[in-house]
């Protein structure tokens, strides 16, 4: 009977998705044809057949056919290129499933063209060029009769072969001539199979140097969100423009000053659009389009925009949810537009109520000088405004002094300012701030990009302690890249004696730098503690080739001067494109009496390290805990590394500096596999290394040192899982 009901079962599985094929339908059709001479009825081999709005583009073969196919039914606009023909466009109403044919007769061109009839250079512009061309199968003789006395040309004579075209470079003297607009022709004779001549029309003016004038459109598009608007140069003031855009505020009359795009440099009178992203919705945003030259920037009629009430919950006026803004009854954040209207109270203290889902908007980070609670709730898709223009870029542009933000996650995060200082995931600066369970996560297309001083949490702190934080991707691709001073969790702290506390923080995602990147902190200054620290860091570390020696990559700190490290752990891949100086497991470059207790390093380098030190007379080298450190300046004690380098390579490192600190390079040498590092360390530990160690916890590594396969019985440290 069991028997029975499992055939009945299969039988009834197999009988739907019988049914449920049938019904499939394939929507997609086709659009194909012949493109021939409309003259000599002859087909047109290699006729360029462009397909809008798909983008797609053929030509057509031998017989002058072409084809699109896999096409969603709807409108399309097919156009017909071919020099020596005219073009020519065909609309096509594509309906589900059809194969549509389309052919086309084609029309000569004239023997002999000019690309455009007029040749306008503005006021600014000093250089263009026109095309003379020749379609047929015989070769044009031509010559230009040019007498404006200001028009210099590339070439005023010559043979076009067959089937060929020629590009003359024309170019204006404004030198020559006094303020105001000049409309002048110059005349292209020809023969060839055909005799006759072409006015080219040239057009310039010369301004006086003043500053350029742009206008403001009305916008379109308006949602709740944002909106599209445009813009003109009417006048470049005889000057290259250096930036132009919108800038935009919910005050009137906007300034550069303000949010603002920036579509970089021209020398023409040229027309440009910016799309605008607001972040409260039935509220009216003021915009002007902006020109900048070396006479300063010009600013064009003012627009107001409102944008209208959303349909969704999240769209709404941005009142908070409750609360009275003190710090023991915060502001409740329920939506996007509620966070977006946190900067219009800067003294109010807030916490989140609910997840929200930041999709839409562009952040601008806020000073913090209160107190923000996560509430262990989600912020989803931030992504911060690429229109910032100024340094401490994150959720919040700085942590003032004893401010504390705690209990939040930030997931699929995107910071993309290359070009700006102080970037981090949750602040771009913190000053003697507490930053505690505060969680950052990262995908391959959301990321943390910045110049120096970067972090996954904080880019720059002073005197801040932080906690229970994590920095975690998806993806094994690099997610947080700088130039210097780039960490997993904290980019570096300042100058001067303003050391920072961490204790139990995570990072797993992959970091790159051109110089001085670790794994946690890319650069700890004098005084930074990491006591009890429990620091974590798994992932690839890379060094980017640049004109200078790459220097300072650690697994936990990049560099470091009077620092206390302990109960660490680092599991690095050193991806070098350059040979590299200071690279180590924990620290790529240590100095001023630098401490390591109870640590321990697993990885390889994929590239090469310089590892002659030597020479400099006064320095160690041990690459799988300390990249470089001048020997009276660093301590190890119960630390053990897995990296196949040796601890200390000159013999110049004493015992006191060095206690009960083990690597597989040198263990291998004195020990049969598998070598029990846990058993090694315990027979040589101190009373206080059984406070961070578990030696009776062990787990099992296998590789390769100084040459030998070998496996290793390995210590865990207490805090570990």
């Amino acid at each position: 009977m069991k028997n029975l009901y499992k055939y009945i079962s299969i039988v009834a599985i197999i009988s739907l998705f019988t049914c449920c094929a049938t019904d499939i339908v394939d929507v997609t059709g086709s659009i194909s044809g012949i493109v021939k001479d409309y003259t000599t009825g002859l087909t047109v081999e290699n006729c360029q057949v462009a397909l809008a709005p798909s983008g797609n583009t053929v030509f057509t073969d031998a017989n002058g056919r072409y084809t699109f196919d896999n096409l969603n039914p709807g409108t399309y606009t097919l156009t017909f290129t071919k020099i020596g023909y005219m073009d020519q466009s065909a609309s096509v109403e594509l309906l589900a499933g059809q194969s549509i044919l389309k052919d086309i007769q084609l029309e000569t061109t004239e023997a002999f063209t000019v690309s455009t009839s007029v040749l306008d250079f503005g006021d600014s512009n000093a250089t263009l060029s026109f095309a003379l061309q020749n379609p047929t199968a015989t070769k044009y003789d031509f010559n230009i009769v040019n007498n404006i006395e200001w028009l210099k040309l590339s070439q005023t004579n010559g043979t076009i072969q067959a089937n060929n075209k020629l590009n003359i470079t024309a170019t204006v003297d404004r030198s020559l001539v006094g303020y105001g607009s000049y409309d002048k022709t110059i005349t292209i004779n020809y023969t060839g199979a055909t005799s006759g001549n072409v006015v080219l029309r040239i057009v310039m003016q010369k301004a006086e140097i003043a500053k350029p004038s742009v206008t403001t459109n009305e916008a379109t598009d308006i949602t709740a969100n944002s909106f599209s608007i445009g813009g003109q140069i009417t006048s470049t003031g005889g000057e290259k423009i250096t930036a132009y855009g919108h800038c935009w505020s919910y005050d009137p009359h906007p300034t550069i000053d303000n949010e603002h795009t920036d579509w970089g440099q021209t020398i023409e009178n040229i027309r440009f659009n910016s799309k605008i992203y607001c972040s409260l919705v039935n509220t009216a945003v003021y915009v002007r389009a902006y020109a900048v030259n070396s006479q300063g920037v010009s600013y064009g009629n003012e627009v107001q925009v409102t944008t209208p009430k959303g349909d969704n919950p999240s769209e709404d006026d941005g009142e908070f949810a409750g609360g009275s803004g003190t710090a023991y009854d915060p502001y409740q954040i329920k939506t996007a537009a509620s966070m977006m209207r946190m900067k219009d109270y800067p003294d109010a203290h807030f916490a989140l109520a609910a997840d929200i889902d930041m999709e839409g908007s562009l952040w601008i980070p806020i000073p913090m000088n209160t107190s923000f609670n996560g509430n262990n709730h989600t912020l989803y898709n931030l992504t911060i405004s690429p229109y910032i223009t100024s340094d401490q870029i994150g959720l919040f542009s700085t942590i003032g002094r004893n401010v504390k933000v705690s209990n939040l996650t930030i997931e699929n995060y995107s910071i993309n300012m290359p070009s700006k200082d102080d970037v981090g995931g949750i602040a771009g600066y913190a000053d003697a701030s507490t930053i505690s369970n505060c969680h950052v996560k990262l995908t391959k297309e959301k990321s943390i990009v910045g110049g120096d001083h970067v972090g996954g949490l904080v880019g720059r702190v002073y005197g801040t302690t932080i906690t229970d934080c994590s920095v975690l991707s998806t993806t094994n691709s690099t997610v947080i890249i700088g130039n210097s001073h780039v960490g997993g969790a904290i980019g570096g702290n300042l100058n001067g004696y303003s050391g920072i506390e961490m204790t139990n923080i995570k990072v797993e995602a992959s970091i790159a730098a051109y110089e001085i990147a670790g794994g946690i902190i890319g650069y700890a200054n004098p005084d930074s503690r990491f006591e009890h620290s429990q620091l974590d860091y798994a992932g690839t570390i890379t060094a980017f080739q640049s004109t200078t020696t790459p220097r300072s990559f650690g697994g936990i700190v990049g560099y470091s001067s009077r620092m206390i490290l302990r109960a660490c752990k680092a599991n690095v891949v050193f991806a070098l494109m350059a040979k590299a100086e200071n690279v180590g497991g924990i620290v790529g470059k240590g100095s001023s009496y630098c401490e390591l207790y109870d640590c321990y390093s697993q990885g390889y380098i994929d590239g090469s390290v310089d590892l002659y030190y030597q020479e400099r007379g006064t320095s160690v080298h041990a690459v799988g805990l300390i990249g470089y450190a001048s020997k009276s300046d660093i301590s190890t004690t119960n630390c053990y590394t897995l990296f196949d380098y040796p601890i200390d390579p000159d013999g110049w490192w004493s015992d006191n500096k060095q206690v009960n600190t083990h690597s597989i390079y040198d263990l291998v040498t004195q020990f049969e596999s598998p070598i029990n590092i846990a058993e090694i360390m315990r027979a040589n530990a101190s009373s206080e290394a059984s406070k961070y160690w578990d030696f009776n916890r062990t787990w099992t590594w296998k590789g390769t040192a100084n040459g030998k396969t070998v496996t290793a019985i390995c210590p865990k440290l207490k805090w570990e899982k």
